[in-house]
């Protein structure tokens, strides 16, 4: 899917209430991370039709450089490789085996 010259990957855990982003941009100037925003959520959610509750989901995004950090109160974090939320096929995306 591409929303603002971005090419993602989505994956929504209803059960854990998680969205989970991988970014599949060539650009990293242009990439995931760096577009994250309100307005982005909301770019995902009306392109694919999702229900809008999902914005009080916690929403993991996975960076094309190995990063990985939750969108929170309008700004980034980052999240353990460890944490039990993540999504382990996105993690080799991002190059977190």
């Amino acid at each position: 899917m591409r929303i603002e010259n971005v090419e993602i990957e989505y994956m929504v855990d209803y059960i854990n209430r998680c969205v989970h982003l991988a970014d599949k941009s060539r650009h990293q100037f242009q990439g995931l991370l760096n577009v994250m925003s309100p307005e982005f959520q909301m770019s995902v959610i009306e392109g694919e039709q999702l229900l809008i509750d999902v914005l009080d989901f916690d929403w993991i995004c996975y960076g094309s450089g190995g990063l990985v950090m939750e969108f929170k109160e309008c700004g980034l974090v980052f999240v353990s490789k460890d944490d039990k939320r993540l999504h382990k096929p996105y993690m080799n995306v991002s190059g977190l085996h």
